[in-house]
């Protein structure tokens, strides 16, 4: 097929040489009622129904189920203090997951209730296992995390996106859908177990079109450059791209994706020599958007500007589907399609060094720039899961192809985090998390600029902002200097009283200093000394936590 007015994906050609916990339970709530509702509850250890009108029309939208006392001793005992108080504390139980923060303040507003709080979960801080997945190779993957000992490119401490923080606040449900347009995915690729998207409504391999939907045996998704129900990669890009995003994480092999439990629509737009027609990717924008895609990864591009494309990308607009994609890979100012678009986040790419991409290919190839850029990610040097062997882990590519999959990624994230976020809240909350000034001087300058956008993803940040209306932002506490070499200060504001508790601990989860209490804080912006004197280099972690939620925050010790 001749490649004339065909668009060329952004990759650059491979080197060959070389237990999902969220953030609280979805359908739970901790209530301590009123004092006037006491009576009403008449302290029962199981309340089905409150019995009272605002409450249970609140019940009954939500799919409540019952609410059971947490404290189960005796609540006429006079031998024990604060039993009366403990009485009225509850959990509520619901058939369905909430949509946290608006039913919190639903409830809230009843003025029957104390406090109302998500159930959430903890666990022992142990950084080994909590955040850092067993996956075989995670220690290749510097954009994820990166100590400065990845051998093959210059890295700087702490030049990645901060995920293994991230995954202590989200790592992905499966009611999000990620559609990959691209040159396909390998279906069976033991990466991607259990994760594929699945149209119910077609019974594979009849070849007929079961749902009316114009597409026969259209199950895990399309080949809409080939025209048939099998969407499988016969070129290798879309499923290196797919695992950057989506690779099933802390399963003992391979890599990690970003997020490990979204569902991966496989949208094959890409021929097997990596082209592809304007016209196929804009029926599969179409196809994601009508069949429940959340987020749309497009790590491909095209030089001519296309009125029917951006036509398809203000559909998935309309209909609260993000579009994310690459910027290009020329080094140059050049404008691609779909990236220039209004309303698709542009991304670029940056190195271990967290300098704009030179790919190792050649000084020639590196991260495009220009007046559209929304932010950048790690690009270069990307270690990705192979087409035609699936256990075959020594590939590495380079390019905007697998930094707009991280983007891509953190997006699902924060959809599974909050399912009423829009396409505009997500790219609000990427833009304004984004970290500035860690690029080279002179093109990453302060705000937004050409070269680097709002900044470089961090994944931890835009992860961290509205989980909870009462928690500390990340963004109210700050370590400086970070990196330290010996004393340094934490710097925090309040925004109401409270009590503080201020811990450190080493990458492997161990207390290396005990806890620092400040009590009765008053509101306003507070600031202490502490010192990391003789600890080896390397990352260390701050817990940072008030009465109503706290944060983490990554210290890095030269």
């Amino acid at each position: 097929m001749s490649k004339l007015g065909l668009a060329l994906p952004f990759l650059l050609l491979p080197l060959f040489s070389l237990a999902q916990m969220p953030a609280y339970a979805p359908d739970r709530l901790i209530v301590k009622l009123a004092e006037n509702v006491l009576e009403l509850s008449e302290r029962k250890r199981d309340i089905h129904k409150f019995s009272i009108a605002e409450i249970d029309r609140r019940n009954k939208r939500n799919g409540f189920v019952r609410a059971v006392r947490l404290y189960k001793g005796d609540i006429l005992s006079k031998a024990k203090k604060g039993v009366d108080d403990l009485s009225r504390i509850y959990v509520m139980h619901f058939s369905k997951e909430l949509l946290m923060n608006e039913v919190i303040e639903s409830y809230k507003a009843t003025g029957y209730f104390e406090f109302v709080e998500p159930d959430y979960i903890g666990s022992a801080f142990g950084m080994a296992s909590d955040t850092f997945p067993n996956d075989t190779y995670f220690n290749r993957q510097w954009y994820l995390y990166n100590d400065s000992t990845f051998s093959l490119s210059t890295a700087t401490l702490d030049a990645d996106i901060d995920m293994e923080l991230a995954w202590l606040i989200e790592k992905g449900k499966k009611s999000v859908v990620l559609a990959i347009l691209d040159s396909g995915t390998r279906l069976d690729h033991p990466e991607f177990e259990g994760r594929l998207w699945v149209n119910k409504a077609e019974i594979p391999g009849n070849g007929k079109d079961d749902d009316h939907n114009g597409y026969p045996d259209d199950v895990n998704g399309y080949d809409f450059a080939y025209g048939d129900g099998d969407p499988d990669d016969d070129n290798g890009h879309g499923t290196a791209v797919a695992g950057v995003a989506a690779a099933n994480g802390n399963n003992s092999m391979g890599y990690a994706g970003v997020d490990w439990n979204c569902q991966i629509m496989s949208c094959k737009v890409l021929e097997a020599d990596g082209y592809g027609y304007y016209s196929v990717w804009i029926e599969a924008i179409y196809y994601a958007v009508d069949h429940g895609a959340h987020v749309i990864n497009m790590s491909l591009g095209g030089e001519s500007s296309s009125l029917a494309m951006a036509q398809a990308i203000e559909y998935a607009e309309a209909n609260l589907v993000m579009v994310i994609a690459s910027m290009g890979n020329e080094g140059t100012g050049k404008v691609n399609y779909p990236a220039v678009i209004n309303n698709v986040i542009a991304v670029g790419s940056t190195d271990s060094d967290d300098r704009r991409s030179t790919s190792f290919l050649g000084s020639s190839e590196g991260s495009n720039y220009g007046n559209h850029i929304d932010l950048v990610a790690p690009g270069n040097y990307i270690y990705i899961l192979h087409n035609v062997n699936p256990y075959y882990f020594d590939s590495y590519w380079a390019g905007t192809s697998f930094s707009t999959p991280l983007v891509s990624g953190v997006a699902t994230l924060l959809k599974a985090q909050d399912p009423t976020r829009t396409p505009a809240d997500i790219r609000y909350i990427l833009r304004t998390t984004s970290e500035d000034l860690v690029g080279k001087p002179g093109e990453d300058t302060p705000g937004w600029d050409q070269y680097y956008g709002y900044g470089r993803l961090n994944a931890n940040r835009a992860l961290s902002v509205f989980t909870s209306q009462t928690r500390t932002l990340p963004e109210n506490v700050k370590v400086f200097p970070n990196p330290t070499t010996a004393d340094f200060k934490v710097v925090y504001r309040l925004f109401s009283d409270s009590d503080i508790q201020i811990r450190f601990y080493d990458r492997m989860g161990r207390l290396i200093r005990q806890p620092t209490y400040f009590y009765n804080m008053k509101i306003g912006t507070y600031s202490h000394n502490f010192s990391l004197n003789n600890v080896p280099g390397g990352v260390y972690y701050m817990k940072f936590e008030r009465e109503d939620g706290g944060s983490t925050h990554k210290i890095m010790v030269p």
